[in-house]
């Protein structure tokens, strides 16, 4: 879910062609499918010309022309949308008292 999340963002927000990265996107689903998704907070998706890798903040590199994309704000969104808290509904009274169906032995 996280890794499509970033294709998501990387297509939309940058006007990255899906076609044109298609192996990679392939990798990074292989990468994220490894991780929990607690641990993809403090990471990066960085995806250059010849690979996609999974680098925390403190071992970004600035040697090689890449597209970057911090995972917390996708990861703190889909956690959000998952586990927000909903507040439930009193159940309505039935209109009707509820009634047994069925007989007994057959």
């Amino acid at each position: 879910m996280i890794a499509l999340a970033v294709v998501s963002a990387a297509v939309s927000t940058l006007n990255v062609g899906i076609a044109g990265l298609a192996d990679r996107w392939d990798e990074l689903f292989a990468l994220c499918a490894q991780q929990r998704p607690n641990s993809l907070r403090s990471t990066f998706v960085i995806v250059t010309a010849e690979k996609v890798e999974l680098v925390d903040a403190d071992q970004l590199s600035r040697e090689r022309p890449a597209i970057v994309i911090p995972c917390e704000p996708i990861v703190n969104r889909l956690w959000t949308a998952a586990f927000s808290s909903v507040v439930e509904q009193s159940q309505a009274p039935l209109p009707f008292a509820p009634q047994a169906i069925g007989g007994a032995a057959r």
